[in-house]
């Protein structure tokens, strides 16, 4: 259920910049906050923030690339300690694409990679857009 809530609390932020940003051209850059809950069993939160610009080829499909940064809180961090010793900083690389199914209702997905510091590594990244 937690899941569900986060997914709908990022359509709607999503459905509210694409509505902020002008109309007039086929480029459009746009900057966005991120937060949600994990799925993985050593972290809680994530939080972070990115810039996406966005090309439109037609006016029902758009393409994106986003880049930003997003920083992942160990569940154990908040009770004093960390288990993990160095935390999970991220900074993705997405490409992705927009399905405009009405005027400022769109649908879309992006996928990349995540470039972690420390001894993380990278990882595959996806999401809604």
């Amino acid at each position: 259920m937690k899941h569900l809530f986060s997914l709908f609390i990022l359509i709607i932020l999503s459905a509210t910049m694409a509505n902020a940003q002008s109309n007039n051209s086929s480029w459009r850059v746009g900057f966005g906050i991120d937060a949600g809950i994990t799925t993985s069993d050593a972290f809680k939160y994530a939080l972070g923030g990115d810039i996406h610009i966005q090309k439109d080829f037609n006016p029902q499909i758009s393409g994106t690339l986003t880049t930003g940064f997003s920083h992942f809180f160990e569940k154990d961090h908040f009770a004093g300690y960390s288990q993990y010793a160095s935390p999970y900083n991220v900074i993705p690389i997405k490409l992705g694409v927009k399905y405009f199914v009405g005027d400022n209702l769109y649908l879309g997905g992006e996928a990349g990679a995540g470039f972690a510091f420390e001894q993380w590594g990278t990882s595959f990244v996806w999401g809604p857009r």
